[in-house]
C-alpha cells in the first residue's frame, strides 16, 4: 500500500493518507535484552568482516615460491 502512496504523489495526486498503514500496525515486536543482544552482535560480526575485507593488502604472486622446490 505504500507504493500505492508513492506512485500517487509521484503523479502529483497527493498523499492519500488513509491508504497509508501506519507505522504501528506494520510492527507488532516486544523488545528483550537478549534480541538486543543478539542484534548487536549480528550488526557487529557483519561489520566486521566486512571491514577486514577493506583493509587487506592485495593478494601477491607466489608463483616464484615454488621454483626454489624443483
Amino acid at each position: 500500500m505504500a507504493s500505492v502512496g508513492l506512485v500517487m504523489a509521484q503523479w502529483g495526486m497527493g498523499w492519500n493518507m488513509t491508504r497509508l498503514p501506519s507505522p504501528a500496525q506494520l510492527f507488532h515486536e516486544t523488545f528483550t535484552v537478549s534480541k538486543t543482544v543478539g542484534v548487536t552482535l549480528i550488526v557487529a560480526g557483519v561489520l566486521t568482516i566486512n571491514l577486514r575485507r577493506i583493509h587487506n593488502p592485495p593478494l601477491q604472486d607466489f608463483s616464484h615460491e615454488n621454483q626454489r622446490f624443483r
